[in-house]
């Protein structure tokens, strides 16, 4: 996915999807000074940025997140809906005929990020991409005149 978390994207790679319509949770750390940053592991910093980790003062156990970290939901609750704008070129579509607009929800079992900091090897990141499933695929046809 080409979010903002996303390998590809942070190395100039590919454009982000500014149309991607993502359910995954994501944690939101206290700075220092300022704003709240997103983040994709809740891994604790220090102002002087040296790796390392200080035990919590509280057992995440209790919390089910470490100290000083939301967790910025964005999973759609059970009996409700969340509803995704999305936005097709007028270049696209002018020509007349017909079209088909298609959607799926895709869910893989760990994020990518979180792969490759357990070190797991191209085999498995490959082999996880491959198990990904798709979760409701819907399409629409309609015909431009």
């Amino acid at each position: 996915m080409a979010d903002i978390h996303s390998k590809d994207v942070l190395e100039g790679l590919i454009e982000p999807d500014h149309q991607l319509f993502n359910l995954q949770t994501k944690f939101l750390t206290t700075n220092l000074k300022g704003t709240d940053r997103e983040m994709y592991l809740p891994v604790p910093f220090d102002g002087d940025q040296l790796p390392y980790i200080r035990p919590a003062g509280v057992p995440t156990t209790v919390l089910n997140h470490p100290p000083f970290i939301r967790m910025e939901q964005r999973s759609i609750p059970p009996l409700s809906k969340r509803t995704a704008s999305y936005v097709v070129p007028a270049e696209f579509v002018s020509a007349p005929g017909n079209y088909r607009l298609a959607s799926r929800l895709c869910s893989r079992a760990e994020p990518m990020y979180f792969m490759e900091l357990v070190g797991a090897t191209k085999e498995m990141l490959r082999e996880m991409n491959d198990q990904m499933i798709d979760i409701h695929p819907y399409t629409v046809e309609f015909t431009i005149e």
